[in-house]
């Protein structure tokens, strides 16, 4: 059996797996997780097709707030509590017959942080990265992801932050594919099992080791960075030497 075919066995398994919780109501006393820690590169791929004039990249603030819950009704409130957390936002908007509206956003974290996450995961991460989380994007505008993936990615190294680090689910396939096409790497991964409330976490560091976790311990993400990694540089720590 090829890696292919035995990976995607694996998924319909991890899959049959959560359904059948699900269809027991077990979920709440009894769960199991599988993810990967990666680290984005320089993005790959051509720009979308979009007009330059009609699509905008940027960065958006507390005032953008209804803007975004447009895209996303009911979260106007998570949104704001975000940003007094010291979250950022990096949205795309479309205009097309005289309206401007938000057709995705992207949310960030900025190390140095700790970034609560679902579940039981509690993400510690240092300085010099960021981490992607919670990414969405209207359905029927196609290819406004990569073009903001790649705009989020430019404006943050320009700011002197060149690790860019997320986590991908081991049955996400499009979420896989969107982190390779931004460079991904693979930087270790985190098995838990979650029993009558109290999760076991175990992480696989890559050159690091092993680590075992209890509960909402939180996972270190500098030590998933391979030493020449971590120990590179920022080009503001770099300008501060000279």
């Amino acid at each position: 059996m090829s890696r292919v075919a035995a990976r995607r066995r694996g998924e319909r398994w991890y899959a049959k797996g959560h359904r059948m919780l699900q269809r027991l109501g077990c979920e709440r006393w009894l769960d199991f997780r599988w993810c990967e820690i990666l680290c984005s590169g320089q993005p790959n791929g051509v720009p979308s097709g979009w007009d330059i004039d009609s699509l905008w990249l940027g960065e958006a603030g507390p005032p953008d707030q209804e803007w975004l819950a447009g895209l996303a009704p009911g979260r106007a409130r998570e949104f704001a509590e975000r940003w007094e957390a010291g979250r950022r936002c990096y949205a795309a908007g479309l205009s097309q017959a005289g309206e401007f509206r938000c057709v995705g956003y992207l949310w960030v974290a900025v190390g140095p942080t700790r970034l609560p996450g679902q579940g039981s995961y509690v993400w510690d991460l240092p300085a010099g990265c960021a981490w992607y989380f919670d990414a969405y994007f209207h359905p029927l505008i196609l290819g406004t992801y990569p073009d903001l993936a790649r705009y989020v990615a430019q404006r943050l190294r320009e700011e002197g932050i060149p690790r860019l680090l997320g986590q991908v689910e081991y049955d996400n396939r499009v979420s896989r594919r969107v982190h390779r096409m931004l460079g991904g790497e693979r930087l270790g991964w985190i098995a838990t099992v979650r029993v009558m409330g109290i999760a076991v976490h175990l992480d696989r560091h890559g050159e690091h080791g092993w680590r075992v976790r209890w509960g909402r311990m939180p996972a270190r993400l500098a030590g998933f960075l391979p030493p020449a990694m971590a120990g590179e540089p920022t080009p503001a720590a770099q300008q501060e030497a000279v």
